[in-house]
């Protein structure tokens, strides 16, 4: 098998960032989980946020609420299967319209998403030259925070798109990248309990061995 080309990931090269936001929220009774409220904005922004600072394009992947998303300010992409087909194949579809071929991911649903780990991902992958890098929390990969090239990935997809994230992103070369030092940051909004627990008392921290 021939070794995997080296990426090289430049200054000058612009990002797109792509939030997800069109999950089906059962556990949060079918709330909008992007929309719900949280320290006194919707959760979404602060992801926006963090991320906006270092991408030249920011997009929301949405199935309801367009108009709302909307006027967050940034472009909108729908999938209307996204739902029944699950993140990855929603992340597959979506990608394919951005401008940019290096892409930044982010989930709707992780407001203390940090300003830092677009930087900490992208030294990543210059220190490695990985299509693809993944956090890692320190127990478990993070599929939803990650940084990918959009060319390296369609490439290495063989058949149909997988239902994991995980699957997805580790189907071909990746690297890791260790936020094992912010694991609380990690919290996904899952509950209507999640919204409503203080800071610092995540189920991540909770299970911190």
């Amino acid at each position: 098998m021939r070794p995997a080309l080296k990426l090289e990931l430049k200054a000058e090269t612009p990002l797109s960032a792509l939030v997800l936001a069109g999950g089906a929220s059962r556990r949060m009774d079918g709330r909008d989980k992007g929309l719900e409220p949280f320290l006194g904005q919707p959760m979404v922004s602060h992801v926006i946020e963090a991320l906006a600072p270092s991408v030249a394009e920011l997009v929301i992947v949405a199935n309801r609420h367009l108009e709302a998303y909307r006027r967050l300010g940034h472009a909108v992409i729908t999938d209307p299967d996204g739902i029944r087909r699950g993140p990855a194949a929603a992340v597959y579809a979506a990608m394919r319209r951005l401008r940019h071929d290096w892409v930044l991911l982010a989930p709707c649903d992780m407001p203390r998403y940090r300003h830092q780990w677009p930087a900490r991902l992208i030294a990543r992958q210059r220190a490695t030259g990985a299509p693809v890098v993944i956090a890692d929390d320190g127990l478990r990969l993070q599929p939803g925070v990650a940084l990918f090239h959009v060319p390296s990935l369609c490439r290495q997809r063989v058949g149909p798109v997988p239902a994991r994230l995980t699957d997805l992103l580790t189907g071909g070369p990746h690297a890791c990248c260790d936020l094992s030092d912010d694991r609380t940051a990690f919290l996904n909004v899952n509950t209507p309990e999640d919204l409503i627990q203080p800071l610092g008392a995540s189920r991540l921290e909770r299970s911190r061995p």
